[in-house]
């Protein structure tokens, strides 16, 4: 923003730090790692699993440092070294919802590899940098993994209609709520993290290029078809609230597209158009 060279001097010096001093043995401490809930001494290396203690938001910054690097830079080192970390930051990611759990935890993120929570109000910051990281490699999974953990965040998310909210779940893996904290720290933040993940792609994404979707805000698609310069596909409301739904398309290829949806007849569109999104009732 300042246009100041020393700025990025100082960011590529820390991430090389990292690089080179943190990467190597996952050495992903925080205050929490030593201070928190599960307190251990300082420097604590546990040698039945050979880990160090590890926690998911100093890797969600590592992840998100190199993604703002690599804007900057263009250099694919950052690239392909925070989409590493990411990965590893995706260890922690719940993919399943327990029967003996009462929320829907599916997409959640844990805390830390010494603790034990299912779901975690960190996540809602998670969802736009899995985002981040589709923008950069076009990997389908980091889209559905930012959107599950947008969805996971509103089983804590606080408000009349969901009076059981806290800023985790399952810290002990039983069946329990944590307290709640602040508006920022999962509320807030997941307020934000679906106005900034709408405003780019809208309550549901096509990628024409690659023929998938992926619903966002309540809905889903049950198929997705490109072929040439005709797209098709059935889109269908998935929490009983019959609504417009703006479906937004990336990585499109021609300058126009017949569009066909759930069933209608075919409208032609322009790239323009298709970008910016098209309203779909549902």
């Amino acid at each position: 923003r300042t246009g100041k060279k020393e700025y990025l001097v100082a960011a590529e010096k820390a991430m090389q730090y990292i690089f080179t001093s943190i990467l190597p043995e996952n050495r992903w401490y925080d205050f929490e790692t030593f201070f928190s809930c599960s307190r251990k001494p300082l420097g604590f290396f546990d040698t039945y699993t050979q880990q160090h203690p590890q926690n998911t938001l100093s890797m969600f910054m590592a992840a998100e440092a190199c993604y703002t690097l690599h804007r900057i830079t263009n250099e694919s080192r950052y690239k392909q070294t925070g989409a590493a970390i990411l990965d590893y930051l995706c260890l922690y990611q719940q993919v399943w919802s327990p029967k003996w759990l009462s929320r829907e935890l599916f997409g959640g993120f844990g805390v830390q590899n010494t603790d034990g929570e299912w779901s975690d109000s960190r996540q809602g910051y998670f969802a736009v940098t899995l985002m981040h990281y589709y923008e950069l490699t076009k990997q389908r999974e980091y889209f559905e993994r930012g959107v599950a953990a947008l969805r996971a965040m509103f089983s804590l998310f606080e408000s009349s209609e969901s009076p059981r909210t806290a800023e985790n779940y399952a810290h002990g893996s039983q069946d329990q709520l944590a307290g709640v904290t602040g508006i920022h720290w999962g509320t807030g933040s997941s307020v934000v993290s679906i106005h900034i993940i709408r405003q780019q792609y809208g309550d549901a994404f096509i990628n024409v290029q690659q023929g998938w979707g992926v619903g966002i805000d309540g809905c889903r698609f049950d198929d997705v078809t490109v072929n040439s310069n005709d797209i098709r596909f059935s889109l269908r409301d998935v929490v009983h609230s019959p609504r417009k739904v703006l479906v937004r398309f990336g990585d499109l290829m021609s300058d126009s597209y017949r569009v066909t949806m759930n069933g209608t007849p075919g409208v032609a569109y322009s790239r323009k158009q298709l970008e910016e999104g098209i309203e779909v009732q549902i």
